[in-house]
């Protein structure tokens, strides 16, 4: 597949000219730019409904999001606080940072796929499964803080209201006889955005969205 062309500026002249027809004003538009309007505009562009994917099942969804910039060695608090600002602070989250040791270090930059099962007939052994049959690499949770930092309407963008993405690399709480089988997901509804680390068994509903990386 070939380089990806940018943007031209034949393309943002139209744009311009559809901005001038709507009666936007240079002052309008240079507000936008100035609170960061249209860069979350430019951003929610590289997510896109990806049709060439063969689902798991008829009826489920497949989205991609391109270009992602993740650290993946940032640090475990500081990278919940800027993802999911709104997480209590008693939630267990935020004990289980030595759980997932940094994978790398630096910024990189990632193309992610997002599963759901809008029907709630999926599952997390059902998603990892299919993940598997088309190569793709489980995330961690870093992934998916880094969603929730640049893009806080997400479930805009998903047309679903509330949005729960979830790391697919998951962890074990607890101890036996008991293990417990996890993992860390962000919640999107409305304006807040909420860091969890879930049982993997409640992760059967239609607001589920697992993530993996291609």
């Amino acid at each position: 597949m070939g380089k990806a062309k940018l943007v031209t500026l034949s393309q943002f002249w139209q744009v311009c000219k559809k901005a001038r027809a709507k009666g936007i004003t240079s002052r309008q538009l240079q507000g936008g730019v100035s609170d960061g309007s249209f860069d979350c505009f430019l951003e929610s562009l590289k997510i896109e409904v990806n049709k060439s994917i063969k689902p798991p099942i008829n009826g489920a969804r497949i989205y991609m999001l391109h270009a992602l910039r993740v650290r993946q060695d940032s640090e475990w608090q500081a990278t919940i606080s800027a993802g999911a600002p709104n997480t209590p602070r008693d939630c267990d989250v935020w004990k289980i940072g030595h759980l997932y040791r940094a994978v790398g270090s630096g910024i990189i930059t990632e193309n992610l796929i997002f599963l759901n099962f809008p029907d709630g007939n999926g599952s997390w052994n059902k998603a990892l499964a299919w993940a598997e049959t088309q190569s793709f690499k489980q995330t961690n949770p870093r992934e998916v803080f880094a969603i929730g930092k640049e893009y806080p309407t997400l479930h805009i963008h998903l047309g679903q209201n509330p949005v729960h993405v979830v790391a697919t690399s998951g962890c074990i709480l607890g101890t036996q006889p008991w293990p417990l089988h996890t993992a860390c997901s962000v919640w999107w509804q409305g304006s807040k955005r909420e860091a969890n680390v879930l049982w993997i068994g409640v992760l059967n509903n239609a607001n589920a969205w697992f993530l993996f990386r291609k």
